[in-house]
């Protein structure tokens, strides 16, 4: 069999693994003692983990995770329990609709499937968990970049431009606008031609765009009366994931402020 294994990630994995596994941190020289490697390879195993914030070291010199780390755990978390709320969400959505559901969440410049489910009709978008698509580009993507805090969403617009030059990023500031502002997207053409979707963003706890649902199909099959409802039904579905996340809505924070006042 075809070795893969890249040594220097192992080692890497290895040191980050020591330093989780101690409560009270440890020092470069045990690191070394205990996986045999050269002291100056596992130093610059360890300035390399604190440059990208996976651990610290203290004023002992002990190293401990770090915040990248914490982050990471977070994410994990805040995804199954999205996956748990919204999958009863999505089963529902495919069988009123009986077209194909898809959820999906930020990853780095990416937008990324994490569940799916797909039509039931011989026509219909294939459902891939896995698949990744430009923030700028598509029905979940663009409602993913459209609900970022501004200065995140700019940054964003910033670099895409560097390497994208023929999108014309004025008007999609202009539809980021107009999707953050209706709440929703309705998305033609742009990932699968000859398809329509409808999206509309999931917020967490905080207020902060978590993911985003959309349900798509072959356009023949989206009139407007259909998208009239579909879009009713998206805004139901997203709403009740955000709520069950623990979202509180405008409306029902002004009306606290008022009762508080």
């Amino acid at each position: 069999m075809t070795d893969y294994t890249i040594t220097v990630v192992k080692d890497a994995l290895i040191v980050l693994g020591l330093v989780g596994e101690s409560k009270r941190g440890i020092t470069l020289t045990e690191i070394t003692s205990r996986t045999g490697l050269v002291k100056n390879k596992v130093f610059r195993i360890l300035h390399t983990l604190q440059e990208e914030r996976m651990v610290y070291r203290d004023e002992n010199s002990r190293f401990h995770l770090g915040l990248r780390i914490v982050e990471l755990a977070e994410n994990v978390h805040s995804h199954d329990v999205l996956l748990t709320i919204a999958n009863p969400v999505m089963d529902q959505l495919v069988e009123d609709t009986q077209e194909s559901i898809f959820l999906g969440v930020v990853l780095d410049t990416n937008a990324l499937c994490i569940a799916a489910r797909e039509s039931p009709q011989s026509m219909r978008l294939f459902a891939q968990v896995g698949i990744q698509s430009p923030l700028f580009k598509g029905g979940v993507p663009k409602v993913l970049l459209a609900n970022m805090n501004r200065q995140e969403r700019e940054n964003h617009l910033v670099n895409f431009a560097k390497d994208h030059t023929s999108v014309d990023w004025d008007a999609l500031r202009e539809r980021l606008a107009k999707i953050r502002e209706q709440g929703y997207s309705i998305t033609i053409d742009e990932l699968d031609d000859g398809a329509h979707s409808i999206t509309a963003p999931i917020f967490n706890a905080n207020g902060k765009i978590l993911a985003a649902m959309s349900i798509a199909g072959p356009s023949v099959r989206f009139s407007d009366t259909t998208i009239e409802r579909y879009i009713e039904l998206i805004l139901k579905s997203t709403s009740h994931v955000s709520s069950e996340l623990g979202y509180k809505t405008k409306d029902y924070e002004e009306s606290i402020k008022e009762l508080l006042i």
